[in-house]
């Protein structure tokens, strides 16, 4: 695969990884695609994401529990030599630096697979060993066709694994796969923001109101936790048609600059 099929993100695109190190308390880092442009040679590709994550501590006292740590901000990137292949990606784990620089003393092989766990998209990488044969540093890098890094595992010297990060959840369009974490990212709102939800029950629309103009991704989640629409606006009110939603209970989320706050709603018959 090329780098322009794995980055081939879209506005409104949703993707959520956690890391699985080892003894690693429970955390999410989600990234929702809100701009997308290209360079004038359509060689690079610009994105700008709405940041949120959360972290987890063990705290023993007074009684053991997990102290939540809720953050957000806004991240800007850029892939380039877009046409080029995926396994070129990462400079010092390409097979000719690797070979430059260690000589015999390293193991690399590609793999290219359909992925089972990620709803059987097309996947692209390497695992690679440096050194030791005994208690190499060993590390695998697997890439989805427009999911970007699915996976990324290192082991260093044998001892127990110093990264394992992996995509739980990604959104494309009207394409979705695994299952999304919604711990209560409303923990770090602005408490000054409001946003209203209105009428509830709603019918056809539901309007959300803010009380000062703010450009936030909208999500609508069932009560299953699966996104129903995404989309981003800049708005202080706005209406948005549910009319294609069957009658129950709906989440609506939004997270923009300074807010990240979600509320129910009843959609009637």
């Amino acid at each position: 695969m090329t780098i322009r099929e794995v980055f081939d993100y879209n506005i409104g695109d949703i993707f959520q990884t956690s890391s699985y190190a080892y003894q690693q308390p429970p955390n999410a880092d989600t990234k929702t695609v809100i701009n997308k442009y290209f360079s004038a040679n359509n060689d690079t590709v610009f994105y700008v994401f709405f940041h949120e994550f959360y972290i987890t501590q063990f705290n023993p006292y007074p009684q053991p529990h997990l102290d939540y740590s809720f953050g957000t901000d806004t991240i800007h990137t850029f892939y380039t030599d877009l046409d080029s292949s995926i396994l070129f990606y990462i400079e010092d784990y390409r097979y000719d630096s690797l070979l430059a620089n260690y000589g015999n003393a390293f193991e690399y092989d590609t793999i290219i697979e359909n992925s089972v766990s990620m709803c059987n998209i097309l996947t692209n990488g390497f695992l690679c060993s440096i050194g030791d044969y005994v208690e190499p540093d060993s590390y695998t890098y697997i890439y989805g066709k427009g999911t970007g890094l699915v996976s990324v595992y290192a082991n260093i010297g044998g001892s127990i694994q110093a990264i394992d990060t992996r995509l739980i959840y990604f959104k494309k369009d009207t394409a979705e796969c695994g299952t999304f974490d919604l711990t209560d990212f409303s923990k770090i709102t602005n408490a000054k923001e409001n946003f209203n939800v209105y009428p509830n029950p709603a019918g056809s629309v539901v309007r959300l109101k803010l009380n000062e103009s703010n450009e936030c991704v909208i999500t609508i989640y069932d009560v299953n936790s699966h996104p129903v629409l995404s989309e981003t606006k800049l708005f202080n009110e706005v209406i948005i048609d549910i009319s294609f939603l069957p009658a129950g209970v709906y989440f609506v989320k939004i997270t923009g600059k300074g807010i990240c706050k979600t509320e129910k709603f009843i959609k009637a018959e």
